[in-house]
């Protein structure tokens, strides 16, 4: 299982299961239903036809800015962006995992994460080290939508090497304020300016009387 024994999956799933048990994981939840409110109510409806990925992709944005407006103020947390764009949250692990990279990512209705596979992506999955990426246990955390894609079906956080999930929980939102941290300003539509009129200029009064009209 990736150079993980029976005993070393066991021993991580205990630190795992504790780590996300507490605050992470209502800060976490809290964060994917803010951003979802965000995007259902303050910006689809300006985008009446939007392609599946590029929704995912504002998502996935809108993700990130609430996480790190939740937990910027974590001494524990640790935010970290590749040269390559990948965004981790690393956060400290306990007796056997020293820490754990947190990715944010939509997930399917088997729980897979959705990338092109090249050789780096396929290595990742396989917790195999790689150049820039932090050590520690990968784990996926990510919304899994209904059919439609319209409503959040759950937020689960998965412990993978390869296809082979070795960990599984579902990070229910009890007790999780799902109210967007993010100011989001609706977009007013401008009204009509009035149309401006030209003023006739009044008669001057004092003006002298044509010399050729006097009498």
């Amino acid at each position: 299982m990736g150079g993980f024994s029976d005993v070393d999956v066991e021993a991580a799933i205990v630190d795992l299961d504790t780590v996300f048990s507490g605050e992470l994981r209502a800060s976490i939840v809290a964060a994917y239903f803010a951003a979802w409110r965000t995007w259902t109510r303050n910006i689809l409806r300006y985008l009446p036809v939007c392609p599946t990925r590029t929704a995912r992709s504002v998502v996935w944005a809108l993700v990130l800015a609430e996480v790190r407006a939740r937990l910027s103020d974590s001494p524990d947390v640790i935010f970290k962006e590749t040269k390559q764009g990948h965004f981790f949250l690393i956060v400290p692990g306990g007796k056997k995992v020293k820490s754990i990279l947190v990715r944010f990512k939509y997930l399917d209705q088997e729980l897979h994460t959705h990338n092109y596979p090249t050789q780096t992506s396929i290595e990742y999955d396989e917790q195999m080290p790689l150049p820039g990426i932090p050590p520690g246990i990968r784990v996926s955390v990510g919304y899994r939508p209904n059919q439609d894609e319209t409503a959040i079906t759950g937020v689960f956080a998965v412990w993978s090497v390869g296809l082979q999930k070795l960990w599984v929980r579902e990070l229910d939102k009890v007790a999780a304020d799902v109210t967007p941290v993010l100011p989001i300003t609706p977009i007013v539509k401008p009204t009509d300016q009035p149309r401006r009129t030209k003023v006739k200029d009044e008669l001057n009064k004092d003006k002298k009387e044509d010399p050729s009209s006097e009498k």
